[in-house]
């Protein structure tokens, strides 16, 4: 009798050993933790750095209006120029303003022919724009000083590049006839020919000026060098792509991008040639094109190049240094030892790293033109035709 009773509480004792061992490998019961507890650990989720969506003060906006409806106040190839204290910009249909820079107020105005879509060229004394018929104005009132009108072969005026006395101008005729476009170099304050060279076709953006040579492409492959002085040709070389921005140059070359369409797939690159023979140093290869024909930039031994992506690249080994993806339109300029950068915000970046080093308000901003950074005032248009100066 003793012995069963033993062996029945043994027996009790082991069940309970092994249920309790059991009941350890089993989780507990899952409870929905309060919204108090969602709340805080939601808030714990490491946020951006302050940093990197910053918001911005904003100085003043320029925007027109016509008959209740907004007008497009910069097109792609309009560039924001500063003089001194001015900022020039060329709305559709209604002309040429000049802007305060600080404030955004209207110094002047000159109803121009044409809409907008035409590059703008000013120093501190004379504004150029193009359009059917090309102005230049005196920059501290606004006086029409010349004009070149729009007739026969020539369609448009546009393109133009100041450097010290002289303009030098892209004109955009010939279109029905030939196709070919000429570049001229005229006398700032007057508007009188210097001199004149007849181009294979359509000249692409503005030219860019050094070592005493004038440099430019045109769209059927065609890339030329003139002496700045007499327009007499010093070289020329044709690709096998289209030249698909205008050019920048330093001491030894001149790059530019180009492009190439075929029916099974499109070639972009950026090309470095001789600044003196014109004989190919590298090329290197990018994903897209420049869609707002802004040129590349020359900084500290670095050409940076918007092509699908903003590329730094070595201008002496042509190798990769860094790149920043994006899409779309990528307007850039590089000031105060930083690149602005436009995609779907305002980006600053470390010109040495492509690191950022800061952004304005993601989502909000889109920058869809050049770029103009005077201090620390930063002027770009959005795809809608407003114009913002944020500080």
């Amino acid at each position: 009798m003793f012995y069963r009773l033993k062996k029945a509480i043994h027996l009790c004792l082991i069940g309970f050993v092994i249920y309790s061992l059991l009941a350890c490998k089993i989780p507990p019961a899952q409870k929905n933790p309060p919204i108090e507890e969602l709340e805080t650990t939601n808030q714990q989720i490491p946020e951006e750095k302050p940093s990197t969506n910053l918001s911005f003060r904003k100085l003043w906006i320029f925007f027109k209006n016509r008959d209740g409806s907004p007008i497009s106040v910069l097109d792609p190839l309009n560039q924001p120029n500063k003089d001194l204290n001015k900022v020039y910009v060329h709305a559709s249909m209604a002309g040429l303003y000049a802007l305060d820079l600080k404030t955004g107020q209207e110094i002047w105005h000159f109803k121009t022919s044409g809409g907008s879509g035409y590059s703008i060229a000013a120093n501190e004394k004379v504004v150029c724009v193009g359009g059917w018929d090309f102005f230049a104005f005196n920059a501290e009132d606004g006086t029409l000083l010349w004009r070149i009108p729009s007739g026969g072969a020539c369609d448009s005026w546009g393109h133009p590049l100041i450097v010290d006395e002289t303009l030098y101008l892209a004109q955009g005729g010939q279109i029905q006839s030939t196709g070919q476009d000429f570049l001229h170099a005229l006398e700032l304050e007057t508007g009188k020919s210097k001199w004149k060279y007849q181009a294979s076709s359509s000249i692409i953006g503005p030219p860019a000026i050094g070592n005493g040579l004038v440099y430019f492409g045109s769209s059927d492959g065609w890339f030329y060098a003139l002496d700045a002085v007499t327009g007499k040709e010093e070289w020329k070389v044709q690709l096998p792509y289209w030249i698909d921005s205008p050019p920048v140059v330093d001491e030894v070359k001149v790059y530019f991008q180009i492009k190439a369409i075929t029916l099974e797939y499109n070639t972009y690159k950026v090309y470095a040639l001789d600044a003196f023979t014109g004989k190919e140093q590298w090329s290197f290869p990018t994903i897209g094109s420049n869609t707002i024909n802004i040129p590349p930039v020359v900084y500290q031994g670095m050409l940076y190049v918007a092509g699908g992506s903003l590329y730094a690249i070595d201008t002496q080994t042509g190798k990769e240094v860094w790149h920043y993806p994006s899409w779309g339109k990528i307007p850039f300029t590089i000031a105060n030892d930083q690149v602005y950068f436009g995609g779907d915000a305002l980006y600053v970046l470390d010109p040495r790293t492509g690191s950022t080093i800061k952004v304005f308000q993601k989502g909000i901003l889109f920058p869809e033109t050049p770029i103009l950074v005077e201090k620390d005032i930063i002027i770009f248009g959005d795809e809608y035709g407003t114009l913002y100066a944020i500080q």
